[in-house]
């Protein structure tokens, strides 16, 4: 499928692409690794507007669904991986066909170990739906991305709405999550007049604001508070207490029972000091694998810095992965350094 920069057609390609008898047996959805609430919600949401016009969807991600967001998933739509992933090859050996849906990225190596699989290779086609902005080097024609979105569920919304299709409140439910998530609970800078019609309207269908958010926030257990604690303890403050730095370590996972993948929202706490414009959080996981997770306040880019380490995301919230091989102090020292020239 071919996009162009033009907003309200390509939604129209989509509408198309959903309704329409395609030449695949099923649809593959997947969006990126340590998934958040958009990738989740928009993902739940895409996979009951396609089986409400008959096609048949699997829905993927190479890490665990956090606790809380999986009780948007009222179709159980999320199975575990390796399952996911033998049901993709059961098809595959039996002749079938699939296009491959990737949303809330449009880089296949964000999706994690997925990207290594051969479900990759042997997609018939493959679709990028995202609203993060597309850098110069990766130009494809499969890429349908709005950078001036809020989420891809507010994209997805737009779909919902262009197809005057009925959205019930589960539904309704996961994408006021995933827009409201992703704005910050509609205070970044892309809440438009726009974000918050949408918000209105899937509130006007049975959305209660008050519920989601007791989900996406007040649902942590006392680990995860302990978490909090220990994380906390690691806080070091750089460039006249502009930029704060956190880590993460495994033994603090293992200490507490946290899983990494509900690790996500500790990056934004020192947002909360005035003097704060900038977060860089060292993160391991269970494993030893690790990140560097970047927040920053208004016009402070930690997406540029993030892409020019091999990563992505939004001007006001990156990340990219650390080799084991890195120094993980000489990595910090630098982005600190970098953080500190655009400030």
């Amino acid at each position: 499928m071919n996009f162009s920069d033009n907003y309200t057609e390509n939604i129209q390609k989509i509408v198309d692409f959903v309704k329409n008898t395609q030449k695949y047996d099923f649809y593959v959805i997947v969006s990126h690794d340590n998934p958040d609430c958009d990738a989740i919600s928009s993902v739940i949401a895409f996979e009951y507007m396609m089986s409400s016009f008959g096609k048949r969807c699997v829905c993927i991600n190479s890490d665990m669904v956090p606790a809380n967001l999986s009780l948007f998933d009222f179709k159980k739509v999320y199975s575990d991986y390796e399952k996911s992933l033998s049901e993709i090859n059961l098809n595959l050996k039996t002749g079938k066909t699939y296009c491959l849906i990737v949303l809330d990225t449009h880089e296949m190596r964000m999706t994690g170990k997925f990207a290594a699989s051969d479900a990759v290779a042997n997609a018939e086609s493959t679709i990028y739906i995202d609203h993060h902005t597309v850098h110069q080097d990766n130009s494809s024609d499969a890429i349908f991305c709005n950078p001036d979105k809020s989420s891809v569920c507010e994209i997805i919304y737009d779909i919902y709405k262009s197809m005057n299709a009925v959205i019930p409140t589960e539904i309704a439910d996961a994408l006021y999550a995933g827009i409201s998530s992703d704005t910050g609970q509609f205070r970044f800078a892309k809440t438009t007049a726009q974000t918050l019609a949408a918000a209105s309207d899937l509130v006007s269908r049975g959305t209660n604001p008050a519920r989601i958010y007791e989900i996406l926030y007040e649902h942590e257990p006392v680990g995860k508070l302990i978490l909090w604690k220990l994380v906390m303890a690691t806080l070091t403050l750089f460039a006249d207490n502009s930029i704060a730095v956190l880590s993460l370590t495994k033994e603090m996972l293992q200490q507490t029972g946290v899983p990494y993948s509900e690790t996500g929202d500790l990056v934004n706490i020192p947002l909360g000091c005035d003097s704060v414009r900038a977060v860089v959080f060292c993160k391991e996981n269970e494993k030893g694998g690790r990140k560097i997770a970047m927040r920053s306040k208004g016009d402070v880019d930690v997406a540029v810095i993030a892409h020019s380490h091999g990563g992505g995301g939004h001007r006001n919230a990156a990340g990219f992965k650390i080799s084991s091989d890195d120094d993980l102090t000489s990595v910090k020292n630098n982005i600190i350094e970098e953080i500190s020239k655009i400030l």
